[in-house]
């Protein structure tokens, strides 16, 4: 039989009526109660609706969760009420600078009063700038932990990787002697002397350079079963786009970096640049120092310059992020998913209200140009649907 589209429509209406007024509501096992904007998308994908065109709404509905999360529902409101105007034009947003006050208004009326709580009195003792984690605990209390921990992110070779990480994803609490060398390099002899003085400190070796030859990694698994050490051979790519990230490094460790340009090599100068250190923790994907030292005035400085160029403004955040930011993890009782549910939603949301602002009828611009661009796009595409034919089986 012969659908009108028009009824679909009312159908979808009635879905989000219903949702809104709270007569839809998700329940846990535990007792705990789900009925925000937030849990929209969750709810209309366990739900068996006939809609024809569900499949084009589902979606719609997944990209929209992932530039915004519960986005969807605004999307489906979009979708209805776009859905009869006769001229489908696209809306001007119109975007202004997001304040605090703006900020914290539209979480606070949006989500739970005991999860806004929690996320603004992190903010407060973080700082803006805070890097906040969500751990899944086995305790029954929420414990926040801060930390100074810098976290830059570099790549071993990923054979080489197995090998060193088979047994564990992150390697602490082990006393580590450091070097850095704004090099590539070629053969294991260049750094014959790091691996004696490794050896000597009974300390694992941790290498940061431009990069290795085939060689040198054809050598290094022999090298460190004949010396009975641990290498690892981290990589830091000269990239345009991220210039200082060595320099960052060593600004973190309080270190000096081997430099070619000065005329020094690693063997020469390793004894004065090597360094060792029990407060660094090793993954396949980065290298993360806790409680670093407080980095030069001079360099602090150069973070906080002002600029209109939003390339630079963006790569100095990131600079200042790695180097100077706080980092909070939350442990939360495991059982409490709605608390972890939320909390990661209030992050996400907290962060693209901060980097894409507000439009001037106090909703986050990300949220209503999304909604809006994907609504159109539904939109045409129910309407060019020339028959839509319902199985009645």
């Amino acid at each position: 039989m012969f659908v009108e589209k028009n009824k679909e429509i009312l159908k979808l209406k009635k879905i989000t009526k219903d949702f809104n007024n709270n007569k839809i509501k998700i329940i846990q096992k535990e007792g705990n109660v789900f009925s925000s904007q937030y849990y929209f998308f969750y709810y209309f994908l366990k739900l068996k609706t006939n809609i024809v065109f569900r499949n084009i709404l589902v979606d719609a509905m997944e990209k929209s969760e992932i530039n915004f999360p519960g986005s969807s529902l605004l999307l489906c409101k979009k979708i209805v009420k776009n859905y009869f105007k006769k001229n489908l034009k696209q809306k001007k947003i119109n975007k202004k600078k997001s304040l605090l006050k703006d900020l914290k208004f539209y979480i606070e009326n949006n989500f739970d009063k005991k999860t806004t709580e929690i996320f603004f009195n992190i903010l407060e003792l973080g700082g803006p700038d805070v890097s906040i984690k969500t751990i899944p605990s086995l305790n029954n209390n929420i414990e926040v932990l801060f930390s100074n921990i810098s976290e830059f992110n570099l790549e071993i070779d990923e054979n080489l990787a197995n090998y060193l990480f088979k047994n564990n994803k992150q390697i602490t609490n082990k006393k580590f002697n450091i070097l850095l060398s704004d090099t590539f390099i070629e053969k294991d002899s260049e750094v014959y002397k790091c691996i004696e003085i490794a050896k000597k400190n009974k300390s694992r070796l941790v290498l940061v350079s431009r990069g290795y030859s085939k060689d040198f990694y054809r050598n290094i698994k022999e090298i460190m079963l004949k010396n009975n050490i641990l290498i690892y051979p981290y990589v830091c790519k000269f990239n345009d786009k991220d210039p200082f990230k060595i320099s960052d490094l060593g600004e973190a460790l309080s270190i000096n970096i081997v430099s070619p340009d000065r005329g020094e090599n690693i063997n020469s100068f390793c004894e004065d640049y090597i360094k060792e250190f029990n407060n660094i923790v090793l993954s396949k994907n980065k290298i993360e120092i806790k409680k670093i030292n407080n980095i030069s005035k001079k360099l602090k400085k150069s973070l906080e310059i002002e600029t209109k160029d939003e390339k630079l403004k963006e790569y100095l955040q990131l600079r200042k992020k790695r180097l100077i930011s706080k980092k909070c993890n939350i442990s939360i009782p495991q059982k409490n998913h709605k608390l972890i549910r939320e909390i990661n939603i209030i992050i996400k949301t907290y962060n693209e209200i901060c980097k894409h602002g507000m439009t001037k009828n106090n909703v986050p611009y990300k949220l209503d140009y999304v909604t809006e661009e994907l609504a159109r796009v539904v939109i045409n595409q129910i309407k060019n649907v020339k028959v839509i034919i319902k199985d009645e089986n």
